[in-house]
């Protein structure tokens, strides 16, 4: 079977899924959120003075929608705009020359049927920890983010999760 087959029905089994756990067509409350980075590098890394000193100039770009569909249940869609101001070959994210992505498209449901279970779908970021194996990596051009589903439960004093 196909990739986008199987991806397909994983999608087609969650939308099932939060369909009966929270109504989905509620009158939705929409936030908005951007960010605008700008940051100029410089690179000597010889000591010789012939050595041309390079500058390099790294746009990062991001806005965002949080829709709030319930007070249980919200969408989160983000675009991100990553790029090497003066350079083609450079632009967009790490393997390729697009300029505009999805950083983070999910959907975050807190109380799924009933108690502290929740689940998380999509493409989201994730802070674990120092950050050094999940992590956003919030200082790089591009930044980090994982697709996947995530489980969740919030007891009193802990809170579990499992992907």
């Amino acid at each position: 079977m196909c990739k986008e087959i199987k991806c397909a029905l994983i999608l087609g089994f969650l939308l099932i899924v939060l369909g009966t756990a929270t109504p989905l067509f509620a009158e939705p409350e929409l936030h908005f959120d951007g960010e605008i980075r700008l940051r100029s590098e410089f690179d000597h890394k010889s000591f010789s003075p012939e050595t041309v000193l390079h500058q390099y100039n790294d746009l990062r770009t991001r806005f965002g929608i949080d829709a709030n569909l319930s007070d249980r249940t919200n969408l989160y869609l983000q675009f991100q705009d990553s790029r090497r101001l003066g350079e083609n070959s450079q632009s967009g994210s790490l393997t390729n020359s697009k300029n505009v992505d999805i950083h983070q498209a999910y959907i975050n449901v807190e109380h799924l049927w009933s108690g502290g279970i929740g689940l998380k779908a999509g493409r989201f970021e994730l802070n674990y920890g120092n950050q050094r194996v999940f992590g956003s990596v919030g200082w790089h051009s591009v930044g980090r983010s994982w697709e996947g589903i995530m489980a969740f439960y919030s007891g009193n004093t802990f809170r579990m999760d499992a992907f």
